[in-house]
């Protein structure tokens, strides 16, 4: 892959994983744990990101090609249910780096996310070493009125 033909891009959600990407977008290359600053992690039935002064969301930064950028647009409904920006994220090493994100468009009431879905995100939040914490306090704040025992046994968080 040619360094002009790449990008960065940082996933928080579904993209987390591993051998999903692998299948969506076999020339993306991961790179690592990175973390967006003044965000949250919320559910929307699917993972999205909010601004949030002093919160933090933690995810995998990818170097993807414009035909991967491409797959992951169609895939997340880019133009029409998730937009695209380009945001600083902080690498462990204290790195900042400027990656494109995806959100969505319609920010509507927060939903939890499916079993299927969930289990996508804790293998990539498992691969790459994230906080689970994340995963569980995103659905905590959509579903007030599951105990925390409730979403370890529902979502095996």
């Amino acid at each position: 892959m040619e360094l002009d033909d790449q990008r960065l891009y940082f996933a928080y959600g579904m993209n987390t994983n591993l051998e999903g990407m692998k299948v969506r977008c076999p020339q993306a290359e991961p790179i690592g744990q990175a973390v967006l600053q003044d965000y949250r992690l919320v559910f929307r039935g699917v993972a999205d990101i909010e601004p949030a002064d002093g919160d933090e969301v933690a995810g995998v930064l990818w170097w993807i090609t414009p035909d991967c950028e491409d797959a992951l647009d169609i895939l997340e409904g880019y133009p029409y249910m998730y937009g695209k920006r380009v945001v600083s994220v902080t690498r462990p090493e204290g790195n900042v780096m400027d990656a494109m994100v995806y959100y969505m468009m319609d920010q509507d009431a927060e939903a939890s996310p499916s079993h299927f879905y969930m289990d996508e995100l804790i293998s990539g939040y498992r691969t790459f070493k994230l906080d689970l914490n994340q995963l569980t306090d995103a659905v905590k704040s959509c579903s007030e009125t599951l105990t925390e025992k409730e979403i370890k046994n529902q979502y095996g968080l």
